[in-house]
Parts: structure tokens; C-alpha cells; sequence
């Protein structure tokens, strides 16, 4: 009975706890006003952010066009020319090939003017907006050597080839080298975005799209021999050897990226935007090597050795783009026109683009890469934009 008199108080509060928690009003859950699949109510929106951004003229048109003035630097890896070989000349006996010391003679390559022009239009529909453009720049470069004279001689050491087919004289040497490449590329791209306000001073415009690329590569590699073989030497043939090379290309695939305006006042912004594509890509790849005879040792002379070749290889490729720069803009007769100023730097890489040199093997004393290299592609863009 002390027992139950001691418990009852504790047992009366806790059933009185228990009957305030779940005695209690449950919330009643809501049912959402909208749902995933369906269009959102302005009501449902933010009256600041995700606000529409992008320029609203008053005329009917509701239209802009581009127009781009590109100055580019076109690169690509694996265009060495040659390697220049510092291995003293006495050394370089026999038929098989010594220790090689020296460098690769790299391409030199310059920044070359192009143009980009585009043209889009502001949907009602939501505030999108849908833009194509077409960019275009074509490019040529050259390279030559005469080798590198070994310390404590006048001659300069043998050269040997990057380029060619190994069953065309691998280990033949040379004088003198010289490289040409041009490069055409052409591209068509076509976005569907929306621009947005996500702060004060911030605005994306996210777009989804598609992307066309044709481009085509030229490679003429000559080496010359006049001055081997020497005394003692048995590997090298006097004569020219004539590599050329042609790697033509179109692509296709999707296209995703974001532009970005940070806005710093008076009409002037700094951006950045961003975007990479996949795309299907079909090559078209032809390579000529010949070898004319000037040497006694290897007659007759004039004679002449080839090595003809056609692929049409298809794969996926990726390509990637990034851009920095300063613009200004501002709405003039009272809002009938607007004009937009830009300057940008870019960066652009096509991964494993390089299908020129489809010869590396073993067998070539100064080129043992493996793999495709990539092109790349970077420089100035300045850009004047009318919406009317």
C-alpha cells in the first residue's frame, strides 16, 4: 500500500503529459499548389529572384544580332617537327642507332583573325530566348630546321623525322626539315536559354542546344639529306622524303553551358560563361609518304618510294570552352534599340582531335606517343550586339 502511495503521483502525471502531447491538434498537411509536371503561377515565384533578365526593347521586333572579331591561336599536340640530334656524328655509325641525345623542334604557331556572327529572338513563351551562330576561322603555320651543331664542331648533327611511315626509311638522317599546317575550322551552333536574375547584381542564362563542327587539317613535312652518309656511316641516304597529310572532319552532338553577368554598375558587367558539347565525329584521313632517291648507294636515282593510306574512322569526341571578359551596355531612344559592347578571352580544347599521325611506332627513332593529341584554341573575341 506505501508502495502504490508513493507511485500514484508519478503515474497521475505522467498520463497527464501523454493526454496534453496527443490531445494536441495535429498540423494538417497542405496540399501543394502546383506540382513538378505543371507551370508555376507567377504568385509561386520570387518577385526578385529568377525574375526574367534579358533585354526587353520596346519595339515589335524583339530580335538582336552579333557580330565577332576573333583573333585565335590554333594549337595542336604531337606536330613536332623533328628531333635535332647533339649526338656527335662519329657516334651515329652502323645500322643501328645510338643513345640519342638533343631536342624536339616544336611547331610554331600563330594567332590568326577570324569572325563570328549570330543571330537570335526573345520568346514570350516563358521569357526564353533561342540564338544561333556561326564562327569560322582558318589558320596556317610553318616550321623549319637546319639542326643543331654539337659543342666543339661546325657540322651540324643529323636530324631525324617525327613524321612519315616507318616502312619508308625510319632511321634515315638529315640536314634540314620543314613543316607546314593549316587548319580550317567552322563551326554552327544553336541554344535554347533563359536569362535570370539569382541576386541584385547576378544574372545566369543556362541554355541547352546543339553544335555542327567541320574541320579540316593539311600537313606537307619535308626532310631533306645532302650532306649523309659519311665516312663510316651505313643507316642514311641522300635524297628527300615527302610526308603529306590530310584529316578532314564533321561532327555532331549536343551542346549545354551557362553564361554569367556580374553587373558592377553604369552599364558595365563582368562575365563568364562556360559550356561543353559531345559529338559524334567522322574523320576522313588520307596520308602520303615518298622518299626520291639522290643517293648512288640507292639506286636508281629518282627513283621513288610510297606509302599511300585512307581511313574513315568514327567515334565520340568532347569539347570544352571557357571565357572571361568586360562589356557594356545600354537602351537608347528611349528604349527602341539597345547596343551591347564586349571583350573576352577564351579557351577552348577538342580532346583527341589530332588523327594525323597514325604511324607511331617503335620502329620511329624520335616518335614513340601512343595517342590522338588534342587541338586547342584560345585568344581574343570582341563582340558588338544591337537588339531592336
Amino acid at each position: 500500500m506505501n508502495l502504490l502511495n508513493k507511485t500514484m503521483p508519478w503515474i497521475a502525471g505522467s498520463l497527464l503529459v501523454a493526454t496534453s502531447i496527443f490531445g494536441e491538434d495535429r498540423p494538417v498537411r497542405r496540399a501543394r499548389s502546383y506540382e513538378h509536371t505543371q507551370v508555376a503561377a507567377k504568385t509561386q515565384m520570387a518577385s526578385g529572384y529568377n525574375a526574367p533578365a534579358r533585354i526587353d526593347v520596346r519595339g515589335s521586333w524583339d530580335i538582336f544580332a552579333e557580330g565577332s572579331f576573333i583573333y585565335w591561336q590554333l594549337s595542336q599536340d604531337n606536330m613536332e617537327l623533328a628531333f635535332s640530334n647533339t649526338t656527335p656524328n662519329s657516334a651515329y655509325v652502323g645500322t643501328t642507332l645510338p643513345q640519342l641525345q638533343g631536342n624536339l623542334v616544336q611547331m610554331d604557331f600563330d594567332y590568326k583573325p577570324g569572325f563570328k556572327i549570330g543571330f537570335g529572338a526573345n520568346s514570350c513563351h516563358d521569357d526564353w530566348d533561342s540564338y544561333a551562330e556561326y564562327i569560322r576561322i582558318y589558320t596556317s603555320n610553318t616550321m623549319s630546321t637546319n639542326g643543331s651543331v654539337v659543342s666543339g664542331t661546325t657540322t651540324p648533327s643529323p636530324i631525324l623525322p617525327t613524321w612519315g611511315n616507318p616502312f619508308v626509311f625510319p632511321s634515315n638522317a638529315y640536314n634540314s626539315a620543314s613543316e607546314s599546317w593549316d587548319c580550317n575550322l567552322n563551326f554552327v551552333n544553336w541554344d535554347l536559354a533563359r536569362s535570370y536574375y539569382v541576386g541584385q547584381q547576378l544574372t545566369f542564362r543556362p541554355f541547352f542546344g546543339a553544335r555542327g563542327a567541320w574541320i579540316t587539317q593539311n600537313v606537307h613535312v619535308q626532310y631533306v639529306n645532302s650532306l649523309y652518309p659519311q665516312a663510316g656511316t651505313s643507316v642514311e641516304f641522300l635524297g628527300t622524303m615527302d610526308i603529306y597529310q590530310r584529316n578532314r572532319s564533321w561532327a555532331v552532338g549536343p551542346r549545354i553551358g551557362v553564361e554569367t553577368n556580374w553587373m558592377l554598375g553604369q552599364g558595365i558587367r563582368f562575365f563568364g560563361n562556360a559550356n561543353g558539347d559531345i559529338l559524334y565525329t567522322k574523320y576522313k584521313i588520307q596520308n602520303k609518304t615518298n622518299f626520291l632517291s639522290n643517293d648512288p648507294a640507292f639506286p636508281p636515282i629518282g627513283s621513288n618510294s610510297f606509302f599511300i593510306s585512307k581511313e574513315t574512322p568514327g567515334t565520340v569526341r568532347t569539347h570544352a570552352e571557357l571565357e572571361a571578359g568586360l562589356g557594356w551596355g545600354s537602351y537608347f531612344d528611349n528604349n527602341n534599340w539597345h547596343i551591347d559592347l564586349s571583350a573576352a578571352y577564351s579557351f577552348q580544347v577538342f580532346f583527341d582531335q589530332n588523327m594525323l599521325s597514325l604511324f607511331p611506332d617503335s620502329a620511329m627513332p624520335a616518335r614513340t606517343i601512343q595517342s590522338a593529341g588534342n587541338l586547342y584554341a584560345q585568344g581574343l573575341t570582341t563582340t558588338a550586339r544591337l537588339d531592336f
